[in-house]
């Protein structure tokens, strides 16, 4: 895949390009803006190399590429402890510095996306190719006078310049031998994502009082964050073959996370279902477990109370028709069921 470098005035040629030239986006896979990128960190308040993630409407395995080589990026050039006892060079794992730059640590870190630089307009619909930005922040000298040379640190420059390379180069040269390493990235970095949405679907369920808003806004919280997730599983099959065919049980593997993740919601929400007096606690279990989506309340109530038969009354008591109906809908006002 070739590597295109692009040179703009800040948004309007990039939108002016795809204006005159309608169909050039569909040749395109994934875009790198470098906005920012060169400056002395230790300036001011301390700057951040921040690095976007793709927006949810353009999630890709390319998000996790990114994320992988900024991950790397710090990690070789942050003093560590144990590192600076075991190894010969005591400041960083694998040093990147300019000869003439600073030796500062690469403050780096992935935010959310944003807009207002040149990754926007390939984002952006109708174009729709996923791109993220360097950009340092905050800066404030932006757009001044002193807006020159003199804030500019070689080792900076360099780091962004070569995570940058690493991100073109991976995405240009990917092919079926390598889908499995950057599959193994975007399954491993999307159940974080996903773990972390579960995490706050639970904290909410523990701390908001309505409980049936909570429990409604958690599944769709989950919802969600797996949507995104098969976006970027499915975007591996855009390398080849390989792809192609591992896709297919990479999303049923998906889809198993998304269940146990909504059971989990559903376990803490069971706590909130009141109890029917003539519905001893096992035969209540029973009934919730027969809920599958198929089943009628009749027959869920003819299932259940077959077996309390089948056990005799002293086991678990009588279960009547009204009982069952009662749970069911006390189950339902919990949010945990719908009944049709």
């Amino acid at each position: 895949r070739n590597l295109r470098f692009w040179w703009v005035t800040e948004i309007s040629s990039q939108r002016q390009y795809f204006a005159d030239n309608q169909q050039a986006h569909e040749q395109m896979w994934v875009n790198v803006n470098n906005d920012m990128v060169g400056v002395n960190q230790a300036q001011d308040v301390m700057r951040v190399q921040n690095i976007t993630r793709l927006p949810a409407s353009r999630f890709h395995f390319y998000n996790d590429v990114v994320e992988s080589v900024i991950d790397y990026m710090v990690t070789s050039n942050t003093s560590e402890l144990a590192h600076g006892r075991t190894s010969g060079d005591p400041l960083y794992l694998k040093p990147h510095m300019a000869h003439l730059g600073t030796r500062h640590r690469y403050n780096a870190s992935m935010i959310f996306f944003h807009n207002n630089t040149d990754h926007m307009t390939f984002n952006e619909a109708p174009i729709g190719v996923p791109g993220v930005t360097f950009t340092n922040w905050p800066d404030h000298y932006i757009h001044s006078s002193d807006d020159d040379l003199w804030n500019i640190d070689r080792t900076q420059l360099g780091r962004n310049s070569a995570a940058t390379t690493l991100m073109a180069w991976t995405m240009a040269v990917a092919d079926d031998e390598v889908t499995p390493a950057l599959a193994a990235e975007a399954v491993g970095r999307g159940a974080q994502r996903l773990a972390r949405n579960l995490t706050m679907g639970l904290s909410w369920l523990a701390t908001w009082a309505d409980k049936d808003e909570a429990y409604n806004t958690a599944v769709k919280q989950l919802r969600y964050a797996a949507a995104r997730e098969r976006m970027a599983l499915s975007s591996l099959q855009e390398i080849g073959a390989k792809g192609q065919e591992m896709v297919p049980s990479l999303l049923d593997a998906l889809g198993e996370r998304e269940t146990k993740a909504l059971a989990d919601l559903v376990l803490e929400k069971r706590g909130d279902i009141a109890g029917v007096p003539d519905l001893r606690s096992l035969m209540a279990f029973e009934v919730l477990n027969c809920v599958d989506g198929k089943r009628t309340g009749l027959e869920i109530y003819e299932y259940v109370a077959a077996e309390a038969r089948e056990a005799g009354d002293y086991y678990y008591g009588v279960v009547t028709p009204e009982a069952v109906l009662q749970y069911l809908q006390n189950v339902a006002e919990t949010g945990l069921i719908e009944l049709r």
